[in-house]
């Protein structure tokens, strides 16, 4: 986990939503739905093409696990995070 955290952290949409889905179903990582969230959200806004559409179904499925302050929480931090680390 420490080098997909790395790896996410430095922006690699592969590691997030890896990452995400780890958090998910709580391999390797205790099962968060409001981090997987997050991390899926940012996977998805660093992909295009059929894997956008792949991650897009995958975030919004977690989503659905979250009640409403849970995701608002999580989409607050996916926009901070996205704030201070633009894509280049």
């Amino acid at each position: 986990m420490k080098w997909y955290r790395q790896a996410a952290e430095q922006g690699n949409a592969a590691a997030q939503y890896d990452l995400g889905v780890a958090y998910h179903n709580g391999q390797g990582v205790s099962r968060d739905y409001s981090l997987s969230y997050f991390w899926l959200s940012l996977s998805v806004s660093r992909s295009t093409g059929e894997i956008f559409n792949k991650r897009v179904k995958y975030r919004d499925a977690t989503a659905k696990k979250l009640n409403p302050g849970q995701l608002k929480k999580a989409q607050q931090m996916t926009k901070e995070w996205e704030a201070k680390h633009p894509r280049k």
